[in-house]
């Protein structure tokens, strides 16, 4: 096999710890070359989280490794993507793309009962912490799931930490019990707006105080804790992506909704748990979610004044049997090889090359480079064009009934599902997937949705200005996303575009001679008499 090229995508400064265990593995093992892409860095705000990385905090983080900045994805051309969150929009046509994530828990947006989940098919390989994930995502995967723990743990479970070095090194004294402190970014879910920045209030001096803020979390809040952690003694605070390197010094956490819940728990270590009289207020609230019905696992309070008592108590007693169990369902794979798990789980499926699906671009006016680009490595593509340009691709001259074209084509080749789109409309980056998504559904004729400068929502039209920030493009992607697996039964509907099953395709009568204007209409029978609609995915726009 040749020499791989692995892609890092970082969306997110911290996803750097989620990555950095992946890339050692890769480097020692001298596996293909490294690349790291990272979105323009942005700070939180207020109403903002942080975007992208520091290029010198990357190469800083990163430095025993050898690796390739990369400015253009495309140009370095990978065969497997690495990514931590679900942006897939951006890495489509980006060779096999692994979703390792990032947490445990939900906060609604993953690892929760809803359609939302569907979007993570887009993946090739989906990684879960541990046996509760899959369970949840199964309802709504059809591609691979893999167990694999957690990449950035690997190292507490591989050695245990000299705790007075570690200790010393942050000049806190190793005699003491420490406390991480560790709360999450989301002001609804928060300690901080209510324990503030004088942690000594509530926490006796005899304890050191290891401050690890959510990579996040507000510039604000950043700023005030480690200028308190400066003017304190045995108090230290953290720049550092990574919370592992601290799992094993501390004794106690002092948190509030945060995955590193369950990745102190592994250690079988106590917890302090705040519940905030907020919580509900969180816009994708919801009590049945993992990080709410698994919530038992420590001392829970929501009163800032309990906390020196429940110190003594956590020391004192055992963690519970129910707890143990809880956690070994949400971090399943504790043997310190997480990354090598991945990395080669998903050189394997790499290795095995076979395509999804038969995509056929019917070319007109519009370039179909960009297109093919994105699209060459995941589907088998032909072309129906009078155009002679498109020599690196199998080429058709357009016939006058499409269907029976299709019909024939797919004949000779052995795809299940076929793709159809036309080249002089505009499709976002996951338009294929999703299409094939709806396909998966056990639904076996699918139409999209198509929309120029105004859409419907709730029988309210929005209109689209023709300017960048909102232009049909930039608005596509979005809305896939916000209408994620939603479709409905439609009796007709244009055939610019479509996905189909071959068998469904190959039970229709398509011989006879067709109107134009009958087009439609015949087929919409063909499929009634086949005992199939027409569905209309609404995630699945065109424009």
């Amino acid at each position: 096999m040749k020499n791989l090229k692995f892609l890092f995508f970082l969306d997110r400064e911290f996803h750097i710890a989620m990555f950095k265990n992946l890339i050692e593995y890769i480097s020692f093992n001298d596996l293909g070359k490294i690349g790291i892409f990272s979105t323009k860095y942005s700070p939180s705000g207020i109403n903002s989280i942080s975007k992208g990385a520091r290029v010198d905090y990357v190469c800083n983080y990163l430095k025993e490794y050898e690796f390739q900045l990369v400015s253009e994805p495309f140009n370095f051309d990978p065969d497997i993507t690495f990514i931590a969150d679900s942006i897939y929009e951006r890495v489509e046509g980006l060779g096999k793309i692994i979703n390792i994530g990032h947490g445990t828990i939900s906060k609604g947006s993953f690892y929760t009962d809803s359609p939302l989940m569907f979007r993570d098919n887009c993946a090739d390989l989906l990684c879960v912490p541990g046996i509760i994930h899959k369970e949840i995502m199964q309802k709504f995967i059809s591609k691979d799931i893999l167990v694999s723990g957690i990449p950035k743990l690997d190292s507490i479970y591989k050695k245990k930490e000299n705790e007075n070095l570690t200790l010393s090194s942050m000049n806190l004294d190793s005699r003491n019990k420490t406390i991480l402190f560790a709360p999450t970014f989301n002001p609804e879910f928060s300690l901080i707006p209510f324990i503030g920045y004088d942690l000594r209030k509530y926490i006796p001096v005899f304890f050191n105080i290891i401050i690890k803020l959510h990579g996040v979390a507000l510039l604000e809040w950043k700023k005030n804790y480690k200028k308190y952690a400066e003017q304190s003694k045995n108090i230290y605070y953290s720049e550092d992506p990574d919370i592992s390197k601290f799992l094993n010094v501390a004794d106690i956490l002092l948190t509030d909704l945060s995955s590193v819940i369950y990745e102190f728990l592994s250690l079988d270590k106590p917890i302090l748990l705040f519940d905030s009289p907020r919580m509900e207020n969180q816009k994708n609230y919801n009590e049945n979610d993992i990080e709410h019905r698994y919530r038992d696992v420590g001392y829970r309070f929501n009163d800032c004044n309990k906390i020196e008592e429940m110190l003594f108590r956590s020391l004192t007693t055992a963690i519970s049997q129910k707890a143990k169990i809880i956690s070994q369902k949400f971090i399943s794979i504790k043997d310190g090889n997480s990354s090598q798990k991945i990395v080669l789980a998903s050189i394997q499926m790499f290795k095995n090359k076979k395509k999804e699906a038969l995509l056929i671009i019917e070319k007109k006016e519009n370039d179909l480079m960009p297109l093919m680009i994105k699209y060459e490595k995941r589907y088998e593509i032909i072309i129906l064009s009078d155009s002679q340009k498109m020599q690196n691709y199998k080429t058709f001259p357009r016939e006058k009934n499409l269907l029976q074209q299709i019909q024939k084509i797919s004949k000779e080749f052995d795809y299940e599902k076929i793709l159809f789109l036309h080249g002089d409309f505009h499709y976002s980056d996951l338009y294929p997937q999703l299409m094939i998504q709806h396909l998966n559904n056990e639904k076996q004729f699918i139409v999209p949705q198509i929309f120029y400068n105004e859409i419907t929502e709730q029988n309210i039209k929005i209109n689209i200005p023709e300017i960048s920030e909102l232009s049909a493009s930039k608005i596509a992607g979005p809305l896939s996303y916000k209408f994620i697996a939603q479709e409905k039964e439609i009796h007709i509907s244009s055939l610019e575009s479509f996905a189909i099953t071959k068998n469904l395709l190959n039970s229709c009568d398509l011989s006879s001679e067709i109107k134009p204007n009958l087009f439609n209409l015949n087929f919409a029978i063909n499929l009634h008499k086949a005992n199939k609609s027409i569905t209309l995915a609404m995630d699945c726009m065109i424009y």
